[in-house]
Order: C-alpha cells, then structure tokens, then sequence
C-alpha cells in the first residue's frame, strides 16, 4: 500500500476494540491517539511523493487511503473520522492544479510540508442554518497585516461569524473555513492556524461557543465556534471556492465513505458472531431481516 502498512493500521484498531467499552463513553479526543497514527505515516499518505508522502495522483492513492480509514473505523470512529479530514481539506490542493499561478503553488508545497511534518489539518467550515453547504457562508474576512510566524504564504485576513462542526478543534493544527472577502460578492476558501489550541493555549478570535453535544460519534469534539476577528489565511486558488471544491469533492466522498463503510464492516462482524450461532432458531420475521442486512452489506462493498 506504500508508506503505511495496512497491518499496523488494523494492530492499532485492534486495541481500540479492546478499549471499546471506555472510548465510546468518551466525550472527548485523546491527543494520543493521534501521536499513534503520526509515527505510523498516517499524516504523510496525503503528502506527494517528492515532498516525502505516498501521495501520486488520484487514480492511484485514494483508494489506499481511503481503505486505511475504513480499517481504522472499525476500532473507534471518533478519532478516525477526524483523522480522515486531513486528506480531505489536503485534498483542496492535491486535486487542484494551476501551472500558472506562482502564488498557489507555493502554498500547495508549503501546506504539503505542514503535513510531512506532522501537522493535523481539520475543518472548521459549516455555519447555523446553511445545511452543511460551505459556500452559503455569513462570516466576513477582512485583509489585513497580521504577523506570525508561519512559513505558509498566502494574503492574511481576520474572519468574524459563527461556525459549527469544527471536528477536531483542539487536536488540529490547521482549520480550514470559508468566508466571503471584504469588498467581494463571493465566498472564498480560508485556513485558520489552531497550533495554539492544540497547546492548550488561547487563539486570538478564536472561542468554543458551544461543546459538540455527544449525537453519534460522541467524541468527534465537532464544537461550535465564534470567530471575532480571527487571523487566516487564504487559498490562494485562482478561481472560484466552486471550481476549489469540485476538484476535491470525489477524492473527499471516498474518503467518509470509507469510514462508513468501516464502521458497518465492524457492526455486521459483530452481529454475526451473535446471529450466527443460532441461524437455524431465528423466527421467519428475523431470517428475513438477517438477509437484508447482509445483503445491504453485501452492495455497500460493491458499490
């Protein structure tokens, strides 16, 4: 699978199982967790292969990436969900590619670098009231002259407005988000640096309005978020936030496709050893429900 071995992936889901009954009372990520999957490449697979990752071109590398989260899934689904939004906000500049433009290219090699070297990217994107469409932002980006120290170029702005299902927030060390320019009728593409968080710190503009309530995946830490006045940067793509996410959409469904898929593999192995001790006493009623879900099963494999 090249740079991470898909049995150290299922050694690690393995103990996640033994730990079941503890993780999924959690309400909360385990920074260890993630240490866990960065010395087993997991934070480089999205990484080209000339800045150090396993990262080729679509047609070869999502599948194997999407296959280790699917693997990962079905330990924990918490923290493996969070994980799999790294190659999906990398994937804005993975599959996304203008020869001509100096500015985007100089910080694809730069963000790519954040990666090879550690750095957990998430998303801090979906607003109240928008449906989970990125592009019907409310939040407003001021440019403006912001001086840190992050080696990623891009035009500095302060964003203000209210977010929500900001997976990760804590654990990553980049956020991306959308925002609609000062003086501009379109949203734009925006990644917000979150290091200080992940310190245990404060981050200018930057507050947790409201805890993830727990529904589903309990410890996702998907907070809702105030920004007020908070530093980013943005995507220095040269055309529209729609053409940005048409290119890293397929690459981004696979990957979340492939947690579900983990985390149905895991149910339906559970099931079995329950159901299929005693196929042969099931009820009529039951033998059929058994039979649809192992065929559902069957062609969410397929599909």
């Amino acid at each position: 699978m090249g740079g991470v071995d898909l049995a150290a992936v299922a050694s690690i889901a393995d103990r996640w199982r033994e730990q079941r009954s503890d993780r999924f009372a959690r309400t909360h990520l385990d920074p260890a967790d993630f240490a866990e999957l960065r010395t087993i490449g997991l934070t480089s697979l999205p990484v080209p292969v000339a800045q150090g990752g396993e990262w080729t071109n679509p047609k070869t590398s999502v599948r194997p990436i999407a296959d280790a989260f699917r693997v990962l899934a079905g330990g924990d689904p918490s923290p493996t969900l969070v994980s799999a939004m790294h190659p999906a906000v990398l994937a804005f500049w993975l599959t996304n590619e203008a020869p001509d433009c100096e500015a985007w290219n100089s910080q694809r090699d730069a963000v790519f670098s954040s990666a090879a070297n550690d750095a957990q990217w998430g998303t801090v994107t979906s607003e109240p009231g928008s449906g989970g469409d990125v592009g019907r932002t409310r939040s407003v980006a001021v440019p403006a002259d912001v001086l840190d120290d992050l080696d990623i170029p891009g035009r500095r702005y302060l964003i203000s407005g209210d977010k929500h299902f900001g997976s990760g927030t804590g654990v990553c060390s980049f956020m991306f988000t959308t925002a609609i320019p000062d003086g501009e009728d379109a949203p734009a593409a925006f990644f917000l640096d979150t290091r200080p968080l992940v310190a245990g710190g404060e981050q200018t503009g930057f507050t947790i309005a409201r805890e993830w309530d727990g529904v589903g995946m309990r410890a996702t830490q998907s907070h809702a978020v105030r920004l007020d006045g908070c530093p980013a940067i943005r995507l220095e793509w040269p055309g529209e936030l729609a053409s940005l996410s048409f290119g890293a959409g397929p690459m981004n469904m696979c990957l979340f496709v492939g947690v579900v898929l983990g985390i149905v593999d895991e149910a339906m192995a559970l099931a079995g050893e329950r159901v299929g001790p005693r196929l042969d006493q099931l009820r009529p009623y039951e033998q059929v429900e058994w039979a649809r879900a192992t065929t559902d099963h069957w062609l969410a494999q397929q599909a």
